[in-house]
C-alpha cells in the first residue's frame, strides 16, 4: 500500500509538475502578448501625437485661410465702394456732357440766326 501510495503521489506530483510547466509556458505567452500590446500602444500613442500635430497645423492653416478670406471680403467691399463711386462720377460726367451738348446746340442755333441775319443785311 505504501508503494502504491508513493506511486500515486509520484504520478500526482508529475502531473502537478507538468501542469506547472504548462502554466509557466502560458504565463510566458501572456507576458509576451502583454509586451506586444505595450509596443502596439506605444505605436498608437506616437501615431496619435502625429495626428494631433497634424490637426494643429490644419487648425492654424484654417485660421490663416479665415483671416485671408476676411481680408478678401474687405477688399471686395472696398472695390464695390470704388465702383459705386466711379459709377456716380460717370453719371456726373454724362450729365455734364449732355449739358455741354445742349449748350453747343444752343450756340449753333444762335450762330445760325446770326448768319441768317447777316445774310439779310
Amino acid at each position: 500500500i505504501n508503494s502504491m501510495m508513493c506511486g500515486a503521489i509520484f504520478n500526482s506530483l508529475e502531473q502537478i509538475d507538468a501542469s506547472l510547466d504548462q502554466l509557466s509556458k502560458s504565463l510566458e505567452q501572456i507576458s509576451e502578448s502583454l509586451d506586444q500590446i505595450g509596443e502596439n500602444l506605444e505605436q498608437i500613442s506616437e501615431s496619435l501625437e502625429q495626428i494631433d500635430a497634424s490637426l494643429d497645423q490644419i487648425s492654424e492653416s484654417l485660421e490663416q485661410i479665415s483671416e485671408s478670406l476676411e481680408q478678401i471680403s474687405k477688399s471686395l467691399d472696398q472695390i464695390s465702394k470704388s465702383l459705386d463711386q466711379i459709377s456716380k462720377s460717370l453719371d456726373q460726367i454724362s450729365r455734364t456732357v449732355d449739358q455741354i451738348s445742349k449748350s453747343l446746340d444752343q450756340i449753333s442755333r444762335t450762330v445760325d440766326q446770326i448768319s441768317k441775319s447777316l445774310d439779310q443785311i
